[in-house]
């Protein structure tokens, strides 16, 4: 009866083992970062850089993002793709609405992918790709700021001065407040785009509390005529301001129009005063 016992023990154990199955297979090895394709600025569009650094497996993507308190820790959204052994491929995913505290800076930001089967693969990022998010996040709370006190626009009377290559196109540009009257938003800056340049007149301008409207005048002319430049529409009508908010330091912002009446004409005038 003891070797019989024995013997069912070490069989049951044989099925025991056997049950268990191979050793389970380690999470792929890869690294992230952060990027962002030129047709993407001023969006909240950005890449999530995923290198494998497996020599012989591809890693199947479901889902990408990052976990950074800057946005609100861990974000993650659908993306299907098979990144090959030994190659780079960018992502594209949406970021959320940021949150504007200085104390996320000191903060590590990682890049996330959930892979075939379920697993959530985590990494930090790259210091150039935490750099990178840390200025998207940047622009998005400068924005934020800015908007809170003033909606930023065009005016919508321009017209054109002059003839030929010497004509330049008249208009203004203009702040309506938004937020509390008690606000102050003062411009310092303002710099044209890849094929415009923009000249401001009265700068340093200043909504004063109490003020409804900033109306500045703006003159633009040629900056670039060339194919290339005309060929990059993305960048055409991003325009750069520096913008303070009650007395701290400028920020920088973009003023772009989402008016395509505006950006036809002044693409109209462009073609006349580039010859």
């Amino acid at each position: 009866m003891r070797i019989a016992a024995l013997l069912l023990t070490v069989v049951l154990a044989g099925c025991t083992q056997q049950a268990e199955g191979p050793p389970a297979e380690p999470p792929p090895r890869v690294a992230f970062s952060v990027s962002q394709h030129r047709v993407d600025e001023n969006t909240p569009v950005a890449n999530l850089r995923v290198v494998n650094l497996d020599e012989d497996r591809p890693v199947d993507v479901t889902e990408v993002g990052v976990d950074w308190p800057g946005y609100g820790g861990e974000h993650v959204e659908p993306n299907e793709a098979t990144v090959m052994p030994g190659q780079t491929l960018d992502l594209r995913m949406t970021l959320p609405e940021p949150s504007c505290t200085d104390e996320v800076q000191q903060q590590p930001a990682y890049g996330l992918i959930a892979v075939a089967g379920g697993e959530q693969v985590r990494g930090r990022l790259e210091s150039a790709g935490q750099s990178f998010l840390e200025s998207l996040w940047r622009r998005s709370c400068n924005t934020a700021a800015v908007a809170a006190v003033a909606d930023l626009r065009f005016g919508d009377r321009w017209r054109t001065v002059g003839r030929g290559t010497s004509a330049s196109y008249v208009g203004s540009f203009v702040a309506d407040r938004t937020g509390s009257p008690d606000s102050e938003l003062a411009v310092e800056g303002i710099e044209g785009s890849i094929l415009f340049d923009l000249s401001p007149r009265g700068l340093p301008a200043v909504l004063g509390p109490d003020e409804d409207r900033l109306v500045l005048p703006v003159r633009l002319s040629p900056f670039r005529c060339d194919a290339h430049a005309r060929g990059e529409t993305t960048q055409a009508f991003l325009f750069r301001l520096d913008v303070a908010v009650d007395g701290a330091e400028p920020v920088r912002v973009t003023l772009t129009t989402d008016d395509e009446d505006w950006k036809i004409r002044a693409m109209d005038y462009l073609d006349g005063a580039c010859g």
